[in-house]
């Protein structure tokens, strides 16, 4: 049976001792000497950036004035030609 090079208790039959640093310990105190693992962490839930999201909302009221512009110099349009061929139907 083996002794731990840390502690100096023995390392037990079914234990099986561990090496750390070309020593010989036991699982306490291999725990104890190693640093702390570290786990990857859950990656959060990425937010679209603030700009993108004002860009987005910029570029629907920017379509919506265009297209509210359009609409009315189109129905202007119309009338436009409507009131002028009243005007030549008359004479």
């Amino acid at each position: 049976m083996a002794e731990c090079d840390n502690c100096g208790r023995t390392i037990g039959k079914l234990e099986s001792g561990r090496e750390w640093r070309d020593h010989l310990v036991c699982s306490d105190c291999f725990n104890r000497l190693s640093p702390p693992r570290q786990y990857p962490t859950t990656p959060q839930k990425s937010e679209t950036p603030r700009i993108f999201k004002w860009a987005a909302w910029l570029i629907v009221i920017v379509v919506l004035v265009f297209l509210f512009d359009y609409i009315g110099h189109y129905y202007s349009r119309q009338a436009d030609l409507q009131e002028e061929e009243f005007r030549l139907n008359q004479h």
